[in-house]
């Protein structure tokens, strides 16, 4: 699942919250132009810088996948 730090309507970390609800939680790739401190996103599984290139996430998602 890709994030963007700042939606409308729902925080990322309240997206979080919800999905580690479930036994099988996705893995969580959240995109962010704010912050390179990935501390700051504990419970995400990849932090990717803004700006980028559609290219990068596509790239990196797909490593996800294949690991």
């Amino acid at each position: 699942m890709v994030l963007d730090l700042s939606m409308p309507g729902m925080s990322r970390a309240e997206v979080l919250e919800y999905l580690g609800r479930f036994e099988a939680r996705p893995t969580v790739v959240v995109l962010t132009g704010y912050t390179t401190d990935p501390a700051q996103y504990t419970t995400s599984d990849e932090v990717l810088q803004k700006p980028l290139t559609l290219a990068d996430p596509v790239r990196r998602v797909r490593q996800l996948l294949d690991s």
